[in-house]
């Protein structure tokens, strides 16, 4: 089937002409983590996306400007440089300039700055072409939380690494992932992927949005498929430490997992994945 597969990020874009870019100490947080774990992510992809447009204000310090260039430089990556707000254009005009967006169908997924792939995530979007009429998400249910070098199980049903496969509709601009927030795709339609976890939420101090609300697990696994580099690591965990940190993580997600009934399925997956890892 035609199909074109893009990634989506976007790095420090503004969302209205009069706002402000982030400031420089925010782009120098993220920068380090794209570098390390989100780029090599996406060059480990057992099949390759046909692109990957990475959104960056036009105002970029010269100094992170640059280093995003150089990161480009073998093509994994194409920066766009967005001159005032970020937008569906410019995700259309983006297609369209790299002459992309003319066959049957798109797929656009969503990969925050901050945040990593596992090699099958691309192949397992992929799978989900022809599942559904018309246009739909799609949402690998099943990834990881990093937070301080431990790893965290999440089953996650509306999480920030869906992807949206629409038709061709001669004449209509192209929708993409970001038509919805990543919060509001239950009442569209969708296909919910349990698989191997695919994706890796790395929490840190300066996204604060964010918080652990996982189940502590053993890093080995996840630090493996994920390739995360040593120094993101800890290892001073003790056996009685982790064993604890897994009971109260576990407690802690069952108790918001029984508040209704959507969580209730998520907590009965989850609990199956976990006894067959």
């Amino acid at each position: 089937m035609a199909v074109e597969h893009i990634l989506l990020t976007r790095f420090n874009v503004r969302f209205m002409d009069d706002q402000e870019p982030p400031p420089e100490e925010w782009v120098a947080a993220r920068f380090p983590i794209f570098r390390d774990l989100c780029l090599p992510s996406v060059r480990r992809q057992r099949r390759a996306p046909r692109q990957w447009f990475v959104f960056c204000d036009a105002r970029t310090p010269q100094r992170w400007r640059g280093q995003i260039e150089k990161l480009s430089a073998d093509g994994v990556f194409q920066p766009v440089w967005v001159e005032g707000g970020f937008g569906p254009t410019s995700v259309n005009k983006a297609i369209s300039t790299a002459g992309l967006g003319r066959q049957k169908y798109l797929i656009t997924s969503r990969l925050d700055c901050d945040d990593a792939l596992a090699p099958h995530y691309v192949e397992a979007v992929q799978r989900q072409l022809g599942k559904v009429d018309g246009a739909y998400f799609v949402n690998l249910v099943f990834g990881y939380q990093m937070s301080a070098g431990r790893f965290y199980l999440r089953p996650y049903i509306a999480n920030p690494f869906i992807s949206y496969i629409e038709p061709n509709l001669p004449g209509r601009p192209w929708g993409t992932v970001f038509c919805r927030s990543h919060h509001m795709i239950t009442d569209h339609p969708q296909v919910q992927v349990r698989c191997r976890p695919a994706w890796l939420q790395v929490i840190h101090g300066h996204n604060l949005a964010n918080q652990v609300t996982g189940i502590r697990s053993a890093g080995r696994m996840p630090a493996r498929l994920f390739g995360v580099p040593e120094q993101y690591l800890t290892n001073n965990d003790s056996v009685v430490t982790m064993a604890a940190e897994h009971a109260a993580s576990a407690l802690r997600f069952v108790t918001g997992s029984l508040q209704d009934d959507a969580k209730r399925a998520r907590l009965r997956n989850a609990i199956r994945s976990h006894l067959t890892n």
